[in-house]
């Protein structure tokens, strides 16, 4: 593992305060569903986030390089609990937005 220090949940949004908002949500849920080190809601230039006309996030749900997140990741129980935390933390921020 070339970064075994390097764990956690992290989302990026670019320049809208709706993307900033959802990225929040979804990093809140993740962290309450997981207990992961929190790297935090963070602004970036991705194309896939530039070029939306909806709010937008990427989301990093862990790191293969990471000695914390690497077994975690392998686990298809763990994988289950982040795709479900994504999923409440999109609900969340459509009940609470609209």
């Amino acid at each position: 593992m070339s970064r075994p220090d390097v764990n956690g949940v992290e989302t990026y949004f670019y320049s809208s305060a709706a993307g900033r908002e959802l990225s929040a949500y979804l990093l809140d849920s993740l962290l309450e569903a997981t207990g992961m080190n929190n790297r935090g809601v963070k602004e970036a230039r991705f194309f896939v986030l530039r070029r939306t006309n909806m709010p937008a996030s990427l989301v990093e749900l862990g790191f293969v390089t990471g000695a914390e997140d690497a077994p975690r990741l392998a686990d298809s129980n763990f994988r289950e609990l982040l795709a479900k935390a994504v999923a409440r933390g999109i609900l969340q921020y459509i009940v609470d937005t609209f």
